[in-house]
């Protein structure tokens, strides 16, 4: 079976640039599938991430070229199911498919509809009309991340019968060579993810400053990049917690990033938007408790591996932080049970679920194109 995967970006090298979940998502689901033996052609720019976007308009005209590009590449590759996993690149691989009569697979992150100004800015209202044209698309199947983001995409008019929850995962392999090659523990807390208002990263930080008013000597590391790093760092000079908080920017290679939440002794997302939350994961994975906002997607961990606050409640945060790292106990149960859930989401596992879609969905056609 020839599978197309078809998304904006993946990494350049071995070392897995990794810049968000839809990346992390193709990038090794490629890698498992082709394990399973089968064809996997990949159609993105290959980047180091130095080039990763924020949605605006001044990305328009690059978006608008890679779309043009990618649509003849599409086309000629001729790929027996093509798999779409971003706003991007949903029409690309809707229209390539029903010109090219092969089934068509829409990965969905997250929806949207309703939340693209005050996610994106300016530049969502192009957002809001384009995901409210590709819920309306005859495509064969829809994979959500979650069933968070399932009961989004009924809500907005999808057959609830074309929509497979597959999770993402982690890898394996990965995982196990970072937790043995750790070298202890040798920061507090880890942030990892774009720096994105509705990320909540200031939200951590004032949560941060009242645990250093407790634990004068407690680090904080937060690990991405993004438009809100000048304000984010203004706001920890503001809070004289300067000293105790290392911005890493955005960290090249994966293994390098697991290993820095690995050396944390919780994680933290203040996020207000997710489809899954694929950090938690990879945080459990890593024998790492965490602690996150209670929102539909982390939710469905039902705090296992961890614990839930208040969405935006940087007191609740922090009295959860300073709870934790006072609890070693508490900390090595959370971490027992992550490390018992994550096991549920390798790649292998969930390259076989996807597989399956697609070998449906393939046999589909060809039993219709022999009638």
């Amino acid at each position: 079976m020839h599978v197309l995967l078809l998304t904006e970006f993946q990494p350049a090298t071995g070392a897995a640039e990794i810049t968000g979940g839809v990346e992390a998502r193709t990038y090794y689901l490629a890698e498992a599938l082709r394990r399973r033996g089968q064809r996997v052609t990949v159609i993105a720019d290959r980047s180091t991430g130095d080039r990763w976007e924020y949605a605006s308009w001044s990305s328009l005209p690059r978006r608008v070229r890679f779309i043009l590009r990618a649509a003849w590449q599409t086309w000629r590759a001729d790929a027996d199911i093509i798999d779409a996993t971003n706003f991007v690149v949903h029409p690309v691989g809707w229209l390539c498919g029903r010109l090219r009569h092969r089934p068509v697979v829409l990965w969905y992150p997250d929806v949207w509809v309703g939340s693209w100004r005050r996610n994106a800015g300016a530049i969502g209202v192009v957002g809001e009309l384009v995901e409210r044209l590709v819920l309306r698309l005859p495509v064969a199947r829809y994979i959500a991340i979650s069933t968070t983001v399932r009961d989004k995409l009924v809500a907005h008019g999808v057959d609830p019968e074309r929509v497979t929850v597959i999770p993402c995962g982690v890898s394996e392999t990965l995982v196990s060579a970072v937790r043995t090659g750790a070298a202890g523990k040798d920061h507090d807390v880890t942030v990892v993810g774009r720096l994105l208002p509705y990320k909540g990263v200031d939200v951590v930080l004032r949560a941060f400053a009242g645990v250093v008013r407790d634990r004068p000597r407690a680090r904080l590391s937060v690990v991405g990049r993004g438009p809100e790093e000048a304000r984010l760092r203004r706001l920890a000079a503001r809070l004289g917690i300067e000293p105790n908080v290392t911005f890493h920017g955005f960290v090249r290679a994966h293994a390098d990033v697991l290993d820095i939440v690995a050396r944390g002794r919780l994680l933290v997302s203040a996020s207000t938007v997710e489809g899954f939350g694929i950090v938690l994961v990879e945080a459990m994975a890593l024998g790492v408790p965490y602690v996150a906002t209670d929102i539909p997607a982390f939710r469905e961990h039902a705090g296992v591996g961890g614990s839930l606050f208040a969405p935006g409640d940087a007191g609740a945060l922090s009295a959860t932080m300073r709870r934790l790292l006072d609890d070693d106990q508490l900390r090595d149960r959370l971490s027992l049970a992550g490390l018992e859930l994550s096991r549920r989401y390798t790649w292998e596992a969930l390259a076989g679920q996807t597989e399956a879609v697609y070998r449906e969905l393939v046999e589909t056609r060809r039993r219709g194109t022999r009638r």
